[in-house]
């Protein structure tokens, strides 16, 4: 079976603004990534910048603190019926 989804791992990514090879070695993996039809996500975003970063790289998923610390069970199910409802706010709206 293909791949369909590759992660960067968080050594390359937590240096991305101030880094020039690491926001360059990035922007790469994430071309050839979608070369392929391969749905990218990135490890260890830590904040909003880091985020607009990869967003304009093109980067389809992030996690890590500027999301979210990691959750238990309870609190994963509480913060997405929270993020669920907001988005169904948004939409309606």
């Amino acid at each position: 079976m293909p791949a369909v989804n590759l992660k960067i791992d968080g050594s390359f990514v937590r240096d991305i603004e101030h880094n020039k090879n690491d926001n360059a070695l990035v922007r790469s993996i994430v071309e050839m990534a979608h070369a392929q039809c391969i749905n990218v996500t990135a490890e260890w975003v830590e904040n909003e910048s880091q985020i607009q970063i990869l967003s304009s790289i093109g980067c389809d998923f992030v996690q890590g603190y500027a999301i979210s610390p990691a959750l238990t069970e309870k609190e994963f199910a509480d913060f997405f019926q929270k993020w669920n409802a907001e988005r169904s706010q948004k939409a309606a709206a």
